[in-house]
């Protein structure tokens, strides 16, 4: 599921897994799109969330809402859906094969009410302040 033939060619509509010598500057690059679509995602909103709710955690795994300002700071639910193919094939497989593991090991702390921002789990972060993490460090093409 995390390989890149099948990160390419079933979920994610671009990656940029190849580096040259001009390549972090590259849109594609500073996207960080493996980095937000697949890591982010995976810590915080699906080992940090259960899989259905149990009736005591309500918490659900799925995507936030469309549009600016919905599910603002709540942090377990999965970001970055446009980077997606079919955002609901990713997350039925993920369902599929990962599981919550509770306790807060990966808990975002990131405040957006107060603008405080230690984890970076946001897509409405300002330009100047999002982290860049370029496709090609986790590949090595």
């Amino acid at each position: 599921m995390f390989d890149l033939e099948t990160l390419q060619r079933d979920y994610l509509k671009e990656i940029s897994p190849y580096h040259d010598e001009n390549s972090l500057f590259k849109d594609g690059n500073k996207n960080s799109i493996y980095y937000k679509a697949i890591l982010q995602n995976l810590f915080f909103a699906t080992l940090n969330c259960p899989i259905k709710s149990d009736g005591i955690d309500k918490r659900e795994r799925s995507f936030r809402g469309e549009g600016y300002g919905t599910h603002r700071g709540i942090d377990y639910l999965m970001r970055y859906k446009e980077y997606f193919k079919n955002p609901d094939a990713f997350l039925e497989k993920l369902n599929q094969v990962v599981p919550f593991l509770n306790g807060g090991l990966f808990e975002c702390l990131d405040d957006k009410y107060n603008n405080v921002y230690i984890d970076g789990f946001s897509d409405q972060m300002a330009k100047g302040e999002q982290l860049v993490v370029p496709d090609y460090l986790f590949f090595g093409l």
